[in-house]
């Protein structure tokens, strides 16, 4: 099978999706200034704190996690489907007594726990 993730085209159209999902982001964070700019946003209260709708969350939302991932498609671009090594430190170990080279009864090993 080819690499496909390995090709320009790809690597272009990643960039791209990058550049849109910024764009929907710039949109949607616009758009969510100009709704607590205006009356219509929500309704100060008497100590100052506002009262948004679930669109406010929803625009947030939105332009939080385009900009975030449109900006690592952007940067990254294919190299986000490079492999990279793991230390020993992070790795999952094997319980001891696989190690060793012992085979053990789950329930042997539940009792030994308990």
């Amino acid at each position: 099978m080819a690499a496909w993730h390995r090709d320009w085209r790809t690597d272009l159209g990643l960039r791209g999706a990058g550049v849109i999902l910024c764009a929907v982001a710039y949109l949607a964070i616009a758009q969510l200034v100009a709704l607590c700019l205006s009356s219509r946003g929500g309704e100060i209260l008497a100590h100052g704190s506002a009262v948004y709708g679930p669109a406010t969350f929803a625009l947030a939302t939105i332009g939080f996690l385009g900009a975030s991932a449109g900006s690592v498609l952007v940067l990254c671009g294919t190299h986000i489907f490079d492999e990279i090594v793991i230390s020993a430190r992070w790795r999952a170990s094997r319980m001891p007594h696989d190690r060793a080279g012992e085979s053990c009864n789950s329930d042997q090993v539940y009792e030994d726990l308990v």
